[in-house]
């Protein structure tokens, strides 16, 4: 679906199925393309994306911009503050082997009249008869 969403150019659609997959360059990527620079930094810089972000600052640089200040709420906690910025991955899914559900399924009228008759129609050869003249 992201693939369908990029040839579409559906930046939402992006940047959703992105954020599903847990795909971090790909959210940065998205961010940046629409234009949301500091939010592509503060991302890359979180994930540890250092080539994205360092591109990202020249980008922001270049624009007049500065990233002072911008990753130090999030990076580094001030007291009194829960948590830091970290990384968010979906949870994985729990897979197991055996506990497949399976659907049984019905034999359909042709083969029940072959299974009570004993014979199976592919066997039987039918000879084409001569055509008749009239």
């Amino acid at each position: 679906m992201l693939k369908i969403a990029h040839m579409r150019g559906d930046i939402m659609g992006r940047y959703h199925n992105a954020l599903l997959l847990g795909d971090a360059q790909e959210r940065v990527a998205v961010l940046e393309e629409s234009g949301n620079l500091n939010l592509a930094y503060m991302s890359a810089k979180i994930h540890g994306l250092e080539e994205a972000a360092e591109r990202v600052k020249v980008a922001i640089e270049t624009t007049g911009g500065s990233v002072d200040g911008l990753t130090d709420k999030v990076l580094s906690p001030e007291k009194g503050s829960r948590a830091s910025g970290k990384l968010l991955q979906p949870p994985t899914p729990v897979m197991r082997g055996a506990n497949k559900a399976t659907l049984d399924v019905q034999k359909t009228t042709l083969e029940d009249l072959e299974a009570a008759e004993g014979t199976r129609h592919e066997d039987t050869v039918f000879e084409p008869s001569a055509p008749s003249t009239k």
